[in-house]
């Protein structure tokens, strides 16, 4: 049974060069690729079929992006591999995953117009919980999300 997991991208600052939350996600889901690297939270479980939620976090975001679903687990991935745009990012997120059934919602939805209906987060300090790369979702949580980002 494939896994439900949320993305979340923030922005990131390297080697001088700024790139967005919103940037970095929009440029990944463009590609059929995520990002990750050894650490990253449950890289190991991460299977084909799997379902994605990319939330974009940071100043001005906050923001549930769009979904995906898993083609393939991570695996180390040489630099051209990479969008030329983000290829710096590879520095720190070596591995790539490839994605299937990719879609940016039109129309981003806000944290703010569902906290009150999810689950995995406690409504008062909700940032707390958009602070690590990713986390595993319900399918209650899935299905309010996807609702929401595709009316």
């Amino acid at each position: 049974m494939p896994n439900n997991y949320l993305f979340i991208v923030n922005d990131l600052m390297i080697g001088g060069s700024r790139y967005s939350g919103d940037y970095i996600a929009e440029t990944l889901l463009q590609n059929g690729i995520w990002m990750c690297n050894e650490v990253t939270p449950n890289v190991r479980k991460f299977e084909e079929g799997d379902k994605g939620i990319v939330y974009v976090a940071g100043k001005g975001n906050r923001i549930f992006y769009g979904n995906f679903t898993i083609a393939s687990r991570p695996e180390k991935a040489n630099s051209t591999c990479f969008p030329k745009d983000i290829q710096a990012l590879s520095l720190y997120f070596p591995m790539i995953m490839k994605l299937d059934c990719i879609n940016i919602w039109p129309n981003k939805v806000p944290i703010n117009e569902i906290k009150d209906l999810l689950t995995f987060i406690n409504k008062r300090n909700y940032g707390l919980y958009f602070r690590q790369a990713n986390r595993k979702l319900s399918d209650y949580d899935l299905e309010i999300i996807l609702r929401s980002g595709n009316k």
